[in-house]
């Protein structure tokens, strides 16, 4: 008949010496590895400016105005 173990419960291989996870595998390292020796690519230049804006604001668009039955934005009547 097997040995009862004094605190019960489910043997989980916490209390074997052998366990992956009781060693740490950073300290046996010598070193952190080295960086590579190459330099890194340079970033790209600025992207090329936006052509100036045309004098006078927007462009007006006639044709989307003719289409909606408007000649000009329609005044707003508060009541």
């Amino acid at each position: 008949m097997p040995k009862l173990r004094k605190a019960g419960g489910v043997n989980t291989g916490a209390e074997q010496s052998h366990a992956p996870y009781l060693s740490d595998p950073e300290s046996n390292r010598g070193s952190a590895p080295k960086p590579p020796r190459g330099a890194a690519p340079r970033p790209p230049g600025l992207p090329p400016s936006a052509p100036p804006a045309p004098p006078g604001g927007p462009p007006s668009r006639p044709g989307i105005n003719a289409l909606r039955g408007q000649d000009s934005r329609p005044n707003s009547v508060a009541s």
